[in-house]
């Protein structure tokens, strides 16, 4: 078995340089060949379903009603 390139304190010196540079860190990838992959958060879109609708509705948080 061959030594990985890859070790934890090379990823978090990473995410917090990535963190410092005003990056919303997402996900991390570390390579067979040990390069590290850090993608940006990005917001899953909203989407309306009937239950989440009837949810909302039910606990009073639908837009225009307290």
């Amino acid at each position: 078995m061959s030594r990985s390139a890859f070790r934890q304190v090379d990823l978090t010196r990473a995410i917090r340089a990535a963190k410092n540079a005003g990056m919303e860190v997402g996900t991390c990838e570390i390579l067979p060949d040990g390069r590290i992959v850090i993608r940006e958060r990005t917001s899953a879109p909203v989407t309306e379903d009937a239950f989440g609708a009837w949810k909302a509705k039910r606990e009073g948080r639908v837009e225009g009603r307290s």
